[in-house]
């Protein structure tokens, strides 16, 4: 009787130990493209790209997972955490430039997310950029005269000034 019984305890260890392995937990993935949008949108090979991780709104300051893109620009940050609270996004310095791909949510129904990084060429010419917008604002409060001054810039060019 003792026999059958170790037996089954076997068994049943076996069987739950088979279903917990068979069932990992889900993580979920953040691909993307690095492109040059001042080169025509032609991806950007070689390039270092950083994911960053924000949980309940807060930016995570752990160590970030970095990786290289491929020749075609892309790259692939695979088991990720994922839930309600927890976003991710990519940033890549170009040219000395920080870019970054939108936020994305990997979720239980949405385990793959896209995020691609833009990037600009610099250039030290200013003549694409112009102000559209200048306000000064002035707030009065007792005993004190706030004053500042806001101003709107465009940039009409495909290069970063």
């Amino acid at each position: 009787m003792k026999n059958i019984i170790r037996f089954a305890i076997f068994l049943f260890l076996q069987h739950s130990l088979l279903s917990f392995a068979q069932s990992p937990e889900k993580t979920g993935t953040v691909s993307g493209i690095v492109i040059n949008s001042s080169a025509g949108k032609t991806p950007v090979g070689g390039q270092e790209v950083v994911l960053y991780t924000i949980k309940n709104g807060q930016e995570v300051d752990t160590p970030r997972p970095h990786v290289v893109t491929d020749s075609q620009g892309r790259f692939v940050f695979e088991n990720l955490e994922i839930g309600e609270s927890t976003a991710y996004y990519p940033m890549a310095v170009f040219q000395g430039i920080q870019y970054s791909g939108p936020l994305v949510l990997p979720k239980p129904d949405a385990l793959q997310q896209q995020s691609d990084v833009l990037v600009f060429e610099t250039t030290a010419s200013d003549s694409s950029i112009s102000a559209i917008m200048h306000h000064i604002i002035v707030e009065p409060a007792e005993g004190v005269l706030s004053v500042r001054e806001v101003y709107q810039f465009h940039n009409s060019g495909n290069y970063t000034f």
